[in-house]
């Protein structure tokens, strides 16, 4: 019973989560000065704070929800909207320097090396816990895999 519940607790927000926010596959496109989508309207590159290209697009805007275009290898056509919106950003931001987004970067900031230190922090603690107490030592072998992510981030640099 306490399992059950556990469970359920566990998947109640998320399926919260998508009947209140249901999962979309959207269309947008470049049009001019704006990016459009097929469902939601479209999106001026004035109303954009900020913005962010290190693994999706990832659009602020003030004081609406932050907007996550992702997409992969698999996504047709992600690659070249992907590579279009980057260099619509820029030509805008050429043409209005009065207005400009500001780019943030993840990789190679504070935030990256802070979280990559605290989970290296993390491995080490877990790791001497575990030869310490005797317990769980066949869980070691997913420690290196962690520890690898974590350099990774601290020495992460700017993707240009």
């Amino acid at each position: 019973m306490v399992l059950g519940l556990a469970v359920l607790c566990c998947a109640l927000p998320l399926i919260l989560a998508f009947k209140t926010y249901p999962p979309l596959r959207e269309v947008a496109r470049i049009e001019g000065d704006q990016l459009t989508f097929q469902h939601y309207g479209s999106i001026p590159f004035s109303s954009i704070t900020g913005y962010n290209l290190d693994d999706y697009i990832k659009l602020e805007r003030q004081g609406r929800w932050t907007l996550l275009l992702q997409g992969d290898r698999k996504t047709p056509g992600y690659g070249a909207f992907y590579t279009s919106f980057a260099a619509a950003m820029a030509d805008w931001r050429a043409r209005h320097p009065g207005q400009v987004p500001l780019q943030s970067y993840f990789y190679g900031s504070w935030k990256a090396r802070t979280l990559g230190i605290a989970i290296l922090v993390g491995c080490l603690v877990m790791a001497l816990a575990i030869l310490a107490f005797g317990v769980a030592r066949e869980k070691l072998y997913f420690l290196p895999m962690f520890a690898i992510f974590a350099c990774r981030l601290i020495f992460s640099r700017r993707h240009p």
